[in-house]
């Protein structure tokens, strides 16, 4: 294959193709690059070993021989006139001593054979040399013992002391030569390993420095791919772009027509929730009206009764015109209180959760008294919140009335608790906590995670618009930053345990 060939067929490989050749060249060239430094070093670490078992352990194995015959013999064949001790005593010693000798001397032959190399005849020589020696030094150890004991150390002085030393101070020599002999070749083998430590480096670095190579000319050829490939997409890219252009004028109008029908949808809705809720407080006004009108109605026949009888006076007239005004004047009251209640708040305010409640629950007292219905709240501490506090009044009164419509669908007559808890708590940020239950049995589970879908009802929809409690997330999650989330739950109410509706209102600080 010529040099154009085999350009043009790495050009024409795939991005992944490259990409696979490079992961195998660094793959294989990590392995062979770990194996062949682990071989090295494995390698030296056994030649180590060889070395010192071969080398240094003859060595001392050698120093320990003549250690025997120069020091512990040879000090005491030249203190034997100056020991105490009598001939036999002295013999035994030696002999002791030239056991201990010819032992080490086996163990260093034992060592020598298996390590021999059959063709260093010097070394050869010197170890037959040496053992000659020994031999020689031992036998006339034991002749001196023998006219130590026998004739005395005036004789023994006399034959054997001069020629046995000589002889030892030769065997010393020799024992010398050998150990000389093995440091030579301790440093040759020494030379040797530092030379295959030097290979094995060399080699790792000329390996190291191929798969670094090889890996940069992929890495290239892969980078010049993606270039390519930008340069590709980026042209795909612009005429795209050119084309969806033409597009997206045409979505952001349907878009902006989808936005204004969505936002016509929640402002029906809004007005929906408003004036069913409206509907509701226009019935609670007639209801509370209904007595200061019947008041108002009795006060004005009274003027005629009197008249008649001939008893009208001007301390009746003022009076009754006292009283009149008084009525009047609760009656505007009322009526201003549930304007205040429909004027949408302008802007946001802290505003008391309890004091809010609390106003909520005077304005619809007079229906929840005439169904018997027990609203219990329960606050231990006075909070404020950040949002809209006539917006959260609807939000109460909403689910007043979901829990209303739940007793009357239950048909309970007696026992209709609400149970309204506030509370702090600390999260990431701290948060007060409204917990509304209702003791009507609860929702039942195949609609609990749809009450909160706008225009779900299980209301007949002559009496329900479904939209009263997804206004009511809206307003707490859109407008104050909160959560509502509900669950059915188990309480117990005097001594009763029912099956709940729990509404749990979480709103920032």
């Amino acid at each position: 294959m010529t040099k154009s060939e085999t350009k043009r067929f790495f050009n024409n490989l795939s991005i992944a193709k490259k990409t696979a050749i490079l992961i195998v060249i660094v793959t294989i060239g990590t392995l062979l690059i770990g194996a062949v430094a682990n071989f090295g070093v494995t390698s030296m670490k056994q030649n180590y070993n060889d070395f010192y078992s071969k080398r240094f352990s003859a060595i001392e194995i050698l120093n320990e021989v003549r250690e025997v015959y120069t020091t512990d013999i040879q000090r005491t064949l030249l203190n034997i006139q100056k020991q105490a001790q009598k001939e036999d005593k002295i013999a035994a010693y030696i002999d002791e001593s030239k056991v201990r000798g010819l032992a080490g001397w086996k163990n260093f032959l034992t060592l020598y054979y298996q390590n021999v190399d059959k063709e260093d005849f010097e070394q050869q020589n010197i170890v037959d040399a040496l053992q000659e020696h020994i031999l020689t030094v031992n036998k006339m150890l034991d002749d001196s013992m023998l006219v130590l004991q026998k004739e005395g150390k005036r004789s023994f002085f006399d034959i054997a002391y001069i020629p046995l030393l000589k002889s030892i101070n030769l065997l010393d020599i020799k024992i010398s030569n050998l150990v000389a002999y093995q440091f030579r070749l301790a440093k040759s083998e020494k030379e040797l390993i530092a030379q295959k430590y030097d290979d094995t480096q060399l080699l790792v670095i000329i390996m190291t420095g191929l798969v670094l190579v090889l890996s940069l000319i992929f890495t290239f050829m892969i980078a010049h791919n993606f270039q390519k490939l930008l340069y590709n997409l980026s042209n795909i890219v612009e005429k795209r772009n050119r084309e969806n252009s033409k597009m997206q004028h045409l979505l952001e109008e349907r878009v902006n027509q989808a936005v204004n029908k969505a936002r016509e949808k929640d402002q029906i809705m809004y007005q929906h929730a408003r004036l069913a809720a409206m509907g509701e407080m226009i019935g609670n006004i007639a209801h509370q009206w209904r007595q200061p009108l019947n008041a108002l109605t009795l006060l004005i026949q009274s003027f005629g009764t009197k008249s008649l009888s001939g008893k009208l006076n001007q301390a009746f007239i003022d009076k009754q015109v006292d009283e009149g005004l008084r009525l009047a004047v609760s009656m505007s009251d009322t009526i201003e209180d549930f304007r205040n209640f429909f004027s949408p708040s302008k802007e946001k305010e802290h505003f008391d959760v309890k004091k809010s409640i609390n106003d909520t629950l005077e304005m619809s007292s007079f229906f929840c008294k005439d169904e018997n219905i027990d609203i219990r709240v329960k606050c231990d501490k006075d909070m404020k919140i950040y949002g809209y506090s006539n917006e959260f009044s609807q939000v109460i009164l909403n689910f007043i009335n979901n829990a209303r419509d739940n007793f009357k669908h239950r048909d309970m007559h007696d026992h209709k608790i609400i149970m309204i808890d506030i509370y702090s708590q600390k999260s990431k940020t701290p948060v007060v906590v409204i917990d509304f239950i209702d003791n009507g049995g609860g929702i039942e589970e195949h609609i609990i995670d749809r009450v909160f879908e706008p225009y779900f009802t299980t209301k007949h929809k002559a009496t329900g618009t479904g939209i009263g409690l997804y206004m009511s997330k809206q307003i707490i999650e859109a407008q104050m930053s909160g959560e509502v989330s509900v669950k059915n739950v188990k309480r117990e109410f005097d001594h009763h345990i029912f099956t709940c509706a729990e509404f749990k209102i979480v709103i920032p600080f």
